[in-house]
Parts: structure tokens; sequence; C-alpha cells
């Protein structure tokens, strides 16, 4: 290939590796030609080196770039945590039982508590799996509170006595450690059903967080009018917890139970549909398949609005 600039003549434009370029013309325009040469036979080189692609390659530069700056992963970078005055953790409730097999019953309340709360659109709550991690009634909320990201913390203490019940609550503004709420409750077992609505209702008041009648109708129905059916229910809830095949696996006996002693109790099937399933992927059987599905779909059939119902069909 040939080319005239300014009297200077440019030969060797083929790209074949052995073949060298000649420049004639003054000495002026022959380093300026050089260098450009230089410069695009260098840029030529890196093109074919990653496979002549370089939008590619630019929009790869690009996305690693943003990656960087959004995801930051320099040492000492801390990300700033921003609570907002109606967010909540609810902290795992104190077994005060002198029965220590009755722990499953303080798991159960507090999970049926952060559930409830969860239903209030106007607060964000934090999750199960967030909190589990710290004992009941810590001595530095401030710190636990600044590392949830929330305002607010939730604690409280179970305590049951055959079918006696006391449960004590109260709300605090993890910042300055003063209590916003707080309430004691003392019930018989058949009618515990409605004290996990009472409380949230209680703390989204103390919160100002406004409920909409929807949410409202939620949390005034009741899981279940069977005690016995609900307390199968919050052993196996406790045992779903844990962090661990094995126990999760035994929820299923409880649920079972649950489903037999109230055949409408929809939760219970569709927490029976997730131990199922999980029960399946340890041993695929068609049995074991099946029981995953009639479990999800009597769950479907009888409270499709239900969130547990939609967490347990996804």
């Amino acid at each position: 290939m040939y080319a005239h600039q300014q009297g200077a003549i440019i030969s060797g434009g083929s790209s074949q590796p052995h073949r060298s370029t000649r420049v004639r013309g003054s000495p002026e325009t022959v380093d300026a030609i050089q260098i450009t040469l230089n410069h695009s036979a260098r840029t030529r080189t890196r093109v074919e080196w990653f496979g002549a692609k370089p939008i590619a390659v630019l929009i790869l530069f690009a996305a690693t770039g943003v990656g960087y700056y959004f995801f930051p992963h320099r040492p000492g970078f801390k990300t700033p945590i921003v609570s907002s005055d109606k967010s909540i953790a609810v902290l795992p409730f104190e077994n005060l039982s002198r029965d220590p097999d009755n722990a499953y019953f303080a798991v159960g309340i507090q999970e049926e508590i952060l559930t409830r709360l969860a239903k209030i659109g106007a607060l964000k709550v934090i999750s199960h799996t967030s909190t589990q991690q710290y004992a009941a009634r810590p001595a530095n909320l401030p710190e636990i509170a600044r590392q949830l990201g929330v305002a607010n913390i939730l604690e409280g203490s179970v305590q049951r006595a055959g079918d006696e019940v006391h449960i004590n609550t109260q709300l605090i503004r993890a910042a300055t450690e003063e209590y916003l709420w707080a309430e004691s409750y003392d019930r018989k077992l058949e009618s515990m059903f409605g004290v996990e609505a009472e409380v949230a209702t209680a703390v989204a008041d103390a919160l100002k967080a406004k409920l909409t009648s929807p949410e409202q109708r939620a949390l005034e129905q009741k899981p279940t009018n069977n005690p016995e059916a609900y307390d199968a229910y919050l052993r196996a809830l406790a045992l779903w917890r844990e962090n661990n095949f094995p126990d999760r696996l035994k929820a299923l006996q409880h649920l079972e139970a649950a489903v037999h002693l109230d055949a409408n109790f929809a939760i219970a099937w569709a927490l029976l549909g997730r131990v199922n399933a999980l029960n399946y992927h340890v041993e695929r059987t068609p049995d074991r398949r099946h029981a995953a599905q009639t479990s999800l779909d009597t769950a479907l059939r009888l409270r499709p609005d239900l969130p547990e119902v939609q967490l347990a069909g996804a």
C-alpha cells in the first residue's frame, strides 16, 4: 500500500511480519509518521490479541470499572449502614421455662411475631437468618443495631408451664436504649393464637407505621383454632430454623401431626411442602416428590394468598 503526504512516501503496509516499513521524507515528517505507524502497529497487535473484537474488550473493561466502583473490595472499605426509623430486628426470645424441652416454644413465638411484622409494608423487618446469631437480651444493643442496619430492636421472653404461657416483649430504640413500648401477656395455650398479632399491631403503632386494611385483616386471621395442632406446628418451625438437614427433616413428623389435627391448617401444609421438598432432594424417590407436590397443592387450595404459601410454591 502506498500513500502520499507532504512529500513523504510510505510503503510496507502488508500484514506479513517479516516485511519492514520504509519511510522517506523530511526528518520531522518521518518522525511523526513513524510514531503513528508504531502506535497503529501496537494497537493492531493488542486488538488481534483480544480476538479482533475491540468493542467487546471495551465493554469488558467498562463493566469491570463499574463493578469496582459499586462493589469495592479495597482493604478497610466499609459500607455505610443507613437505618430507617421504621426498621426493626426481632432478636431470639429468651426461654424462661423450667423445662428445657420448651425451648422450641420461645423460638416458634419469636418467629411468628417476626412473620407478622414482615407483613406490614411500612416496616423494614430483618430476617430470622440475620438475627439468629445473637443471644437473647444482648448487652450491646447499639452495636447490634448498627450491624443489622436497624433503628429498633424487639426482644422478649417466653415462659410455659403446662397450658399456661407468659410472654414478655419490649420495643427498644437502639441508639438511646429507651423503651418505646413494652407489654406482658398471660394466656392459656388455647388462646395463644392472637398474641402474635397483638404484638405486631402494637409495634406498628409505636413506630407510627400505618397498616392498610388488607394488612390489618391478615394480622387478625388465626392460623388454626386447634391448640394441639398449633403446638405441633411451633415444634416443627423451631426444627426448620436449625442449620442442618437432619434436624430440619425432623420437622416432618410434627407437621404431619399438625395437618392431621387440623386439615385446614394452610401454613402448616405450606411448611410441610417445603420439608417434603427438602426430603426429596436428599433422596429422589417418586413417593417423596408426590408428598411434596400434594402438600403444596393442598396449601394452595386452602390459602393461595398467604405469603407462607407463595414462598412454598416458589
